[in-house]
């Protein structure tokens, strides 16, 4: 579970539990920036805490305050960089080791950074924006399959990139090209209502009343973020999101397996993924109308033959 590998990994890294001891909590401020500035407080390299690091060193820092999403609710960290008085660092991973401590993962591309350094941090905003295209999407899927199949559809783990998204539902059978079909028209239905997405804090015992959904094996503290599609889709969750459905833009089904029994999994793609996707299958067929010699409207009765 959750706490026991949090546990276990604080044991394998003793500098960070020190770390998180000696410096507490870093604030996330990133729900609605992705600029800020921040106190470094401390540098980690390796499971060496140092007082500076030099170009071409990877470090973890610690900040006061931060902007950047820490990987968590199956979605994943923000990138971007962090620049001081002496130097640069590009940010390739946000981790949060420790339940209040955020950690910031990359390589000091110039000069060098020093512990109590004034930083101006900036996160990656297209990538923030792709996965929270796919994190609302994964939402509007969850809703769309409970409605389609019935409500003993659960979610048991999601992964939630720029690129795509991952869904693993507990469902009794493989779905049909027909179920796929009617929830990937739902889930379009709800990105052109352009419905508005929305957010609030408060207690776990309030927003299971209103009908929030929790997660199976998850473990909420007192205080809990619910977010909210108008009257479509209601749980409770920490990550990032779209203002408004129709930023998804489009979203595309690109498989749906077994993973285990009893649980199926999709594996789909919003906004210009999707579109890419569609371009790269238009392409085959031009390819295979090419190959057969064929007007595209009698590519599949020639194949046939």
């Amino acid at each position: 579970d959750a706490a026991g590998a949090l546990a276990a990994g604080l044991q394998a890294r003793p500098a960070v539990a020190e770390l998180a001891q000696r410096i507490g909590a870093t604030q996330f401020i990133g729900y609605d920036r992705l600029e800020s500035d921040a106190l470094l407080r401390a540098i980690l390299k390796g499971e060496q805490l140092v007082k500076e690091a030099k170009e071409g060193e990877e470090v973890e820092v610690a900040l006061d305050v931060t902007p950047f999403y820490a990987e968590g609710g199956g979605q994943v960290g923000d990138q971007g960089t962090l620049s001081g008085p002496e130097g640069l660092v590009e940010i390739a991973e946000t981790t949060r080791p420790a339940p209040a401590l955020i950690l910031h993962k990359g390589i000091v591309r110039q000069g060098r950074i020093r512990e109590g350094d004034r930083l101006h941090l900036t996160v990656n905003a297209s990538m923030r924006q792709d996965a929270a295209r796919n994190h609302t999407a994964t939402h509007l899927v969850h809703a769309a399959l409970r409605d389609l199949l019935g409500p003993h559809v659960k979610q048991y783990g999601s992964l939630v990139g720029p690129n795509r998204l991952r869904f693993d539902f507990a469902h009794f059978r493989p779905l049909s090209s027909r179920d796929i079909d009617d929830i990937e028209s739902t889930v379009n239905e709800e990105i052109r209502r352009n419905e508005s997405v929305s957010t609030e804090v408060m207690s776990i015992q309030d927003a299971v009343a209103k009908g929030a959904l929790a997660f199976f094996g998850d473990k909420y503290g007192e205080q809990v973020r619910v977010v909210s599609v108008e009257s479509f889709s209601k749980e409770l969750c920490g990550g990032t999101h779209c203002r408004q459905t129709g930023e998804i833009g489009l979203f595309r089904i690109v498989s749906e397996t077994g993973v285990a029994a009893g649980v199926r999994r999709i594996e789909a793609q919003t906004g210009s993924g999707a579109y890419s996707q569609i371009k790269t299958l238009e392409a085959e067929v031009r390819q295979l109308t090419d190959l057969l010699k064929v007007g595209q409207v009698e590519i599949v009765a020639r194949t046939r033959k």
